[in-house]
């Protein structure tokens, strides 16, 4: 009920990282995420990552993070 409240002002960019073998998350709830946002969410998988993609995944999150900001500015 708390998503849809984030755009409601204005399109808030969002990008929602999670690993592929996340063993606490799950694809579905990203995906509720993106519907909940709506059109301005995206959800980065990564692979060969779990719970926690700063960790497992460090360049590849650093990356995408880095992407995602220098689009919106």
């Amino acid at each position: 009920e708390y998503l849809p409240r984030i755009c409601a002002q204005k399109p808030v960019p969002t990008l929602v990282i999670q690993g592929a073998a996340d063993e606490y998350g799950t694809i579905a709830q990203c995906r509720a995420i993106e519907r909940g946002i709506g059109p301005d969410a995206a959800t980065l998988l990564l692979p060969d990552c779990g719970h926690a993609p700063h960790q497992d995944q460090c360049e590849l999150t650093l990356s995408a993070m880095a992407a995602h900001i220098n689009a919106i500015v």
